[in-house]
C-alpha cells in the first residue's frame, strides 16, 4: 500500500515521512481491528476533547446484523442510481464534481449562496422521486437515525447535539415550509453519494459548520483491506473504513478524502451535515446580515454585527466547548439532555419581527 495515491488527488498516503509511513501502518491495524470491534474509538485534542469518532456498529433487534442494514441500504442507493440513468434525471454536474467522478445527490435543508432565507433544495421532478424513494428506505432510514439521534452524534457529541436542536427547530418552528429529510435526525442535509465507485478527493465541506460534526457511513461491496481508506489529512491518519462503518468528523476543516478501491468493486455513502448559514440565520435573528443591518449607516452595520457575532476569541471558545472531554460525556450527556426541553420555551431575540 506504500505510495498509493488518494483518488488523484496527487497526495501520497504515508509519503510525508518515513517515520509518518510507518506510523501510519501500525494506525491501519490498530483501525481495522477497533472497527471491526463495537467498540468506539475517539481522537481528543491535546485537551482531551473528542474531534473524531469511529462508532461502534450496533447490535440490531430480532437477530438482525447491521452489515444486512448496510448492504440493503447499498443496494437500494445502486437501483435509485441505474433508475436515474435510465430516466435521464442525472445530468453531468451530479457525476463529476469537485469531489470526484461519482453521482451525488444533495438534499435537505441549506442556506448561503446568496439565499435571502433557509429553503429545501429543489431537484427536477424526475430526480425528487428518486429522493423520495431514499429517504423512505428503511434501511437508510435506520443509518440516518444511527448517525444522529439515536446514537453516534447524541452520545459521543451532547453539547453540540442540543446546540444543533435548539438552533435547528427554532428554525423549524419559523418556516413550516421547510422539510427535514428524516424524523429520526437533526442533521438538516444530507448526500447520497451513489457511486458506483465513490472515491472522494482531498478536500473540506467549507460550507458547513466550521465547528460542526459531519456524520459518515460508507457502503457498498468492496475490500476495505485494499482500498477505501478514510484519510484525514491534517492528522496523518488512513484508517481502514469497511462498509457499515460510521464516523463523525468536523469536515468543514478537516482535510479528508479516501483511496481508490479495485475496479470490479462498488462503494457508496451517506453523509449528513449542517450548513453554517443556518446557524448564522439564527444567530441574526432568523434574518441574513443584510436584513439585520438594513438601513443603517456603515458605522452603525459594523457595531451591530459586532454585537450578533460577539468577539472572535469568545466565539472560538464558546465553539471549543461544545466539544466534550472524554473524561466528562457521561456527564454532559446528562447535563445537556436534562437542559434540553428549555429551547421550546425560549423566547426569539427582542428586534426579530416575524
Amino acid at each position: 500500500m506504500d505510495g498509493r495515491r488518494v483518488a488523484g488527488a496527487g497526495v501520497q498516503v504515508g509519503g510525508v515521512g518515513r517515520a509518518v509511513r510507518v506510523a501510519f501502518s501500525s494506525l491501519i491495524r490498530l483501525a481495522h481491528v477497533l472497527l471491526l470491534q463495537r467498540s468506539t474509538k475517539i481522537i481528543t485534542d491535546k485537551d482531551g476533547r473528542g474531534i473524531v469518532f469511529f462508532v461502534g456498529q450496533p447490535l440490531c433487534a430480532h437477530g438482525g446484523k447491521w452489515a444486512d442494514v448496510a448492504k440493503a441500504a447499498a443496494e437500494t442507493m445502486a437501483s435509485v442510481r441505474e433508475e436515474g440513468f435510465i430516466a435521464a434525471a442525472l445530468p453531468p454536474a451530479f457525476q463529476s464534481h469537485r469531489r470526484g467522478d461519482f453521482v451525488a445527490i444533495a438534499v435537505g435543508v441549506s442556506h448561503g449562496g446568496g439565499q435571502t432565507a433557509p429553503g429545501t433544495l429543489v431537484h427536477a421532478v424526475e430526480r425528487q422521486a428518486l429522493i423520495n424513494r431514499l429517504l423512505a428506505d428503511s434501511a437508510i432510514k435506520r443509518i440516518a437515525g444511527y448517525q444522529s439521534s439515536m446514537c453516534a452524534l447524541s452520545f459521543y457529541a451532547p453539547k453540540l447535539y442540543a446546540h444543533f436542536c435548539h438552533r435547528l427547530l427554532w428554525v423549524y418552528e419559523h418556516d413550516n415550509n421547510l422539510q427535514r429529510n428524516f424524523a429520526e435526525s437533526i442533521f438538516p442535509a444530507a448526500s447520497f453519494n451513489l457511486g458506483p465507485s465513490t472515491v472522494s478527493l482531498e478536500h473540506t465541506d467549507a460550507g458547513n459548520v466550521g465547528y460542526g460534526l459531519c456524520a459518515l457511513v460508507a457502503l457498498g461491496e468492496f475490500d476495505y483491506r485494499a482500498g477505501g481508506h478514510l484519510v484525514l489529512f491534517d492528522l496523518g491518519l488512513m484508517v481502514q473504513f469497511p462498509p457499515g462503518a460510521v464516523v463523525l468528523l468536523p469536515s468543514g476543516v478537516l482535510r479528508h478524502g479516501n483511496t481508490p478501491i479495485q475496479s470490479n468493486e462498488e462503494r457508496y455513502s451517506i453523509a449528513q451535515y449542517c450548513a453554517g448559514g443556518l446557524l448564522r440565520w439564527h444567530r441574526y435573528g432568523l434574518r441574513t446580515a443584510s436584513a439585520a443591518t438594513k438601513g443603517a449607516g456603515k458605522a452603525k452595520a459594523k457595531a451591530i454585527m459586532g454585537a450578533l457575532n460577539g468577539k472572535h476569541d469568545d466565539r472560538v471558545r464558546e465553539a471549543l466547548a461544545l466539544f466534550s472531554r472524554v473524561d466528562e460525556l457521561e456527564t454532559d450527556r446528562t447535563t445537556a439532555f436534562t437542559n434540553f426541553h428549555r429551547f421550546l420555551t425560549q423566547p426569539l431575540p427582542e428586534d426579530v419581527k416575524i
